[in-house]
């Protein structure tokens, strides 16, 4: 009776799943000769971030995971989010411009998640 109430039974790990939806960019032209072409940074930086937030979650019995889709140069991003929806993703890191952005959020689904 008592040690079932000091020790509850262990629960699944809750696991909640991020999108990332980022394009391809033109690179930059370099300011000298020293500068790295980054191409990817906004990815990168929603990686560094789940698992920054695994290893806060492994405390309080969460996992996250990070669902990524990369839009190539003109593609409009409906079906991207239309697969996020159908996944189930609510929450979306969205690395576009202006543009992409607004039709991403006009997309059917889109109603259903938060776009960051």
């Amino acid at each position: 009776g008592l040690l079932a109430i000091a020790f509850p039974a262990l629960a699944e790990p809750q696991t909640m799943v991020i999108g990332y939806l980022g394009e391809q960019r033109k690179l930059p032209l370099p300011l000298g000769p020293l500068d790295e072409a980054v191409t990817d940074d906004g990815l990168q930086g929603a990686r560094l971030g789940i698992a920054d937030d695994a290893g806060t979650g492994r405390f309080l019995g969460q996992q996250f995971r990070l669902q990524e889709r990369v839009l190539r140069p003109g593609e409009a991003p409906a079906e991207a989010v239309n697969a996020f929806t159908a996944a189930g993703i609510s929450f979306v890191v969205a690395d576009l411009d202006a543009a992409q952005l607004l039709q991403a959020s006009a997309a059917p689904g889109a109603e259903q998640m938060t776009l960051f």
